[in-house]
């Protein structure tokens, strides 16, 4: 027996049905305007779940309704996207199957890809949200059915994120379709209900969390939401949306009814429609023992369970290993790339930094046979913008050539012109799964003239493979607080406290 949830009858009757009736039918004078500025080259999913407990959500005496809110979610999107243009449409329902409704090649109109999907029927059955991805990944995300190697491929997951059927497969499914060397796929998942699995929603978003995980408390939110996703796919800066009373009578709440909170402020989290704080140095959490932001200056540590502060200030040189040994190390069944996980690790580590015009600066270099200087230190100074531009760092191959990728770091980086400034220090993390293949009697000889030339140096060798007394001589000293090393790089990640810890205390680098 499923138990049902109830909600304020007004809101749902004045708010969430007038929106249903609205949309129930799409004529082309109702095909809206794209958002100006929209990046509309799209191959576009949408994975619907279809499951049993979707019909859980349903107020009492409203048979459907959550169903029929979700299409109404993905028809409000698609009828803002140039359709059959720049952008192509797909669909995914599952439930304890995976069924592709429509695929990417299949409409050429809003109105043809609208009316499929107001003409999906409920499945009903459990949740088994492995499957849908890899049909995603199978067949949606397949040139012979319309998915196109010059777009963006984007997934818009729609669910409470409970899988109950195939979950060991569920974890290496999404990380299959997220994968550069397979689909490659931007994932958006939104949240229904209060009693949603977000942990298992936020894995499933792709990075950072925080814009690709979208949370409807209740269904009559969902039309709220729906600006604010089309603008993050369109990859465009948030729109500013309403509260639904200007005056909202609850304390420190954004987004609220006559009866209870939905959306709480910065440093609260939403608990049974009220807000509550989030622990210190939060300043956006979703309960009470976990934080999804750390104030500025701070950062999440998983390993403690609370933000941690972090006062570096200094000029970060980012060297990365981009040599052919990288991927000779990747599994034959190709279930993870071993560049990949490298390039996430150093997108996690920035997460920890306090990175602005005035705060950390941060340059990146690749290297292999030769080296490239990827951007300068004065290039960008958003997280987000650096994190996405390491992760878009593309893969060379090659030989390994430390000793030039050091000198590179040294003449070229930490130079005025690139951004370098002479009041606060010099810090470098070398990362590399091996050893010097070219100039290797140079290696040393680079790793001292940067040393000396007040350059605290940081080394992370990757995998057991690595010529170790290389790299703890390249290490600043104490060679124990400044060479770290994971023999695996899928567990790379464990070395993220203790780096960060290290990193973080360079504060005392600041020149007077």
């Amino acid at each position: 027996m499923r138990v049902r949830m109830t909600y304020p009858r007004l809101t749902i009757t004045v708010l969430l049905l007038t929106w249903i009736i609205s949309l129930s039918y799409l004529t082309s004078s109702e095909v809206l305007d794209t958002p100006e500025g929209c990046n509309t080259n799209l191959d576009l999913l949408f994975i619907v779940d279809s499951s049993e407990s979707v019909l859980d959500h349903d107020p009492v005496g409203e048979e459907g309704l959550s169903w029929s809110c979700i299409k109404n979610f993905t028809k409000g999107l698609v009828a803002r996207l140039p359709v059959g243009s720049n952008t192509r449409v797909a669909a995914i329902r599952f439930g304890s199957r995976a069924e592709v409704v429509f695929h990417l090649n299949h409409h050429t109109s809003n109105l043809g890809a609208v009316n499929s999907l107001m003409s999906m029927r409920h499945m009903g059955g459990n949740t088994n949200t492995a499957a849908a991805f890899r049909q995603a990944r199978l067949r949606v995300f397949n040139g012979d059915n319309g998915a196109r190697a010059s777009a963006r491929n984007v997934v818009v997951f729609i669910g409470d994120g409970i899988s109950n059927k195939e979950v060991q497969h569920t974890e290496q499914e999404i990380r299959f379709i997220k994968d550069p060397s397979r689909s490659e796929a931007e994932v958006f998942a939104v949240g229904i209900s209060k009693e949603i699995m977000d942990s298992e929603l936020k894995k499933m978003s792709s990075f950072p969390a925080e814009k690709h995980f979208l949370h409807a408390p209740h269904l009559d939110y969902l039309p709220q939401i729906q600006d604010l996703l089309l603008y993050r796919i369109c990859q465009i800066p948030d729109p500013v949306i309403p509260t639904k009373e200007p005056d909202c009578r609850f304390p420190e709440c954004k987004i609220c009814n006559d009866v209870e909170c939905f959306v709480c402020l910065d440093g609260k989290y939403l608990l049974n429609g009220k807000c509550e704080d989030c622990i210190a140095n939060c300043q956006l959490c979703s309960d009470s023992i976990n934080c999804e932001r750390c104030i500025r200056g701070w950062y999440w540590e998983p390993e403690t369970g609370k933000c941690e502060e972090c006062q570096l200030i200094a000029d970060l040189a980012l060297v990365i290993d981009n040599s052919g040994s990288i991927r000779d190390k990747n599994p034959e069944d190709k279930s993870y790339d071993n560049y990949h996980l490298l390039k996430q690790f150093v997108a996690k580590l920035l997460d920890r930094v306090d990175i602005g015009v005035n705060a950390t600066r941060v340059g990146a270099i690749k290297f292999s046979s030769m080296s490239q200087l990827v951007f300068q230190l004065d290039a960008y100074d958003q997280r987000d913008v650096i994190k996405q531009a390491i992760l878009n760092m593309g893969y060379s191959g090659g030989h390994t050539n430390i000793s030039g990728a050091l000198r590179m770091m040294r003449e070229q980086l930490f130079a005025r012109q690139s951004g370098d400034r002479p009041d606060v220090g010099n810090v470098g993390l070398v990362i590399t799964d091996g050893e010097s293949t070219v100039d290797k009697n140079l290696t040393d000889v680079e790793a001292d003239l940067a040393k000396r030339s007040g350059i605290t140096l940081f080394v992370v060798g990757v995998t057991d493979e690595i010529n170790e007394e290389e790299l703890k001589s390249m290490a600043s000293k104490p060679v124990d607080d400044h060479y770290f090393n994971s023999t695996d790089i899928r567990t790379l990640d464990e070395l993220l406290h203790s780096l960060t810890i290290q990193v973080c205390a360079q504060k005392s680098l600041m020149v007077p």
